[in-house]
Formats: structure tokens, C-alpha cells, sequence
């Protein structure tokens, strides 16, 4: 698959959106010798979610989280963010980071 960044951060309703985070620094459990790290990704239009993924889960403290291709035809114009969820059930600590984007008709 072939990725075509988009500067700005701006799709237009025949685009597809991909969304790809590097989650690192886990704890492993001493008693497994395994990570508990979760994520999900979450897209929302003035802060209510419009569309959630499924939550991944990975037992190494570094992993690659995606989502999509996600088609935008269904999405109104206008503002949204992506929001991404990491969980380490070792430490029992979540981290949130957050990316706006726009749809804008052509």
C-alpha cells in the first residue's frame, strides 16, 4: 500500500484516511515476561465520537498501532479530530494523543 501524506492534514470526501502510531516504553511483567499494551483509535467532530475502532492488543513494550483505510464519503465537511487511546495494564497508565483534520468538499 502506498501512503501520500497529507500536509495540513486536509481530505477531501473521496479520500481515505490512514492513521499509524509507534507506541514504545511498556512495562513487561515480571511474572509473564510480557507487555499489556492496548489501543484504540476514536474519530470525533466537536468532541463527540463519531466512529470508534476496535481496541488492539499487544504483548511487547514497542508495537506499530493502525487504522484504515477508512473511507471519508459518509463524513460531513468540516473539523475532526483522531484520537488515540494507549493503555499499559502493567503500570495501570493511559495515554491520550490527539490529531485534528479536515474534510473539505473539492
Amino acid at each position: 500500500m502506498r501512503l501520500h501524506p497529507r500536509f495540513g492534514n486536509v481530505f477531501t470526501p473521496k479520500d481515505a484516511l490512514m492513521v499509524v502510531a509507534t507506541l514504545y516504553g511498556a512495562k513487561v511483567d515480571p511474572a509473564t515476561s510480557q507487555a499489556g499494551l492496548r489501543s484504540r483509535f476514536t474519530i470525533l467532530k466537536d468532541g463527540k465520537p463519531v466512529a470508534r475502532g476496535a481496541e488492539d492488543a499487544f504483548t511487547t513494550p514497542d508495537a506499530v498501532a493502525a487504522v484504515g483505510p477508512i473511507p471519508l464519503a459518509a463524513y460531513a465537511p468540516g473539523a475532526y479530530v483522531v484520537r488515540l487511546d494507549a493503555t499499559d495494564a502493567v503500570t495501570k497508565v493511559t495515554l491520550r494523543q490527539e490529531a485534528p483534520f479536515e474534510i473539505r468538499n473539492p
